[in-house]
């Protein structure tokens, strides 16, 4: 409960170390920043660069405020660089939530797959296409496909693999699992 008035020490050396790692960062920042074309690693990378000297920033002027006997200025910087970081998280999770929850990529792409599939000489049907976002440009897709009863099963795998070839090439799809089911099978209530 006795009120005593915090002592800083050092703060020439926690100056010069924050304004050598503003200078730091800001090398790799200046070099992306000029680059005309930026894949998405570039774009995330100067996000958080740029997020990085926000918060160095903030700390230079807390550590300042100090140094000009405002003792608040930490607290206030201190918030600053927590609401950077929470900005940034957010701003994350935004983007990437749909694949985080496996977003479909609509209907029309499972049309695709279905027109694929069905080209394909001995496939009858097919049912329980499942699809989702896995990433950017990234689609896992599952179905079942229908043959003919009693077909040898290098031939039901020789259809399989054209199904697969045929859906990669209508749909760009890089992942693709498909299960070849006789006829009239039983089926599992979905």
């Amino acid at each position: 409960m006795n009120h005593e008035t915090t002592a800083y020490q050092n703060l020439p050396v926690a100056l010069g170390v924050l304004l050598v790692s503003m200078v730091i960062a800001a090398i790799p920042f200046v070099m992306l920043f000029k680059q005309k074309e930026r894949g998405p690693a570039a774009k995330v990378q100067l996000r958080e660069l740029v997020n990085d000297e926000l918060g160095l920033f903030a700390a230079l002027f807390g550590t300042l405020f100090v140094v000009w006997g405002e003792p608040l200025g930490d607290p206030i910087a201190t918030m600053v660089v927590a609401t950077v970081i929470l900005y940034g998280a957010i701003g994350l999770f935004r983007e990437n939530m749909s694949f985080l929850i496996g977003k479909s990529p609509g209907p029309e792409f499972v049309r695709k797959i279905e027109a694929a599939a069905l080209s394909v000489e001995g496939v009858l049907s097919l049912h329980k296409v499942m699809v989702e976002c896995v990433g950017p440009n990234q689609i896992h897709a599952g179905f079942h496909i229908e043959v003919r009863r009693g077909l040898p099963v290098e031939e039901a795998d020789r259809i399989s693999l054209e199904v697969h070839k045929r859906v990669k090439q209508a749909t760009g799809c890089r992942y693709c699992v498909i299960h070849v089911d006789p006829e009239g099978a039983e089926r599992v209530p979905e």
